[in-house]
């Protein structure tokens, strides 16, 4: 997982929200898509690994994200209502135009957050 956030004097470890990291895990494989360049491959699946390792962790009883997962393993937060709803489709597409199908894992998020948009009347979110 890669955190939001980097300080220069000082390493202090910061939390990785779900939208920031899958949405640059889309810019590499973007690039990817673009330049045919190997290392965005590499970067952006390795981004997607973390996010299909801690899959589970990411979802609420309630069926909503949280909207962290902390330097210390715990996950916490507010997630936004669609935002990072919408940065998952996002990847989806990308990830969908160059391998052909859909993540799994990616989906069963999707799955989880739209269920708690229905639930709660969220209606402002991208459609695939």
């Amino acid at each position: 997982m890669v955190q939001d956030y980097a300080y220069k004097a000082m390493y202090k470890p910061t939390h990785v929200s779900l939208n920031h990291h899958i949405h640059a895990a889309n810019w590499f494989l973007k690039m990817y898509e673009i330049e045919n360049e190997k290392s965005f491959e590499d970067i952006g699946l390795k981004m997607l690994k973390g996010v299909k390792i801690t899959r589970d962790k990411w979802i609420k009883t309630d069926r909503n994200l949280h909207y962290s997962y902390r330097p210390d393993g715990t996950m916490g937060g507010n997630d936004y209502p669609y935002l990072t709803y919408n940065d998952l489709l996002l990847f989806q597409k990308t990830y969908s135009r160059i391998y052909g199908k859909l993540d799994d894992d990616i989906e069963i998020l999707m799955e989880s957050k739209k269920q708690w948009m229905d639930n709660n009347g969220v209606v402002d979110y991208l459609k695939f």
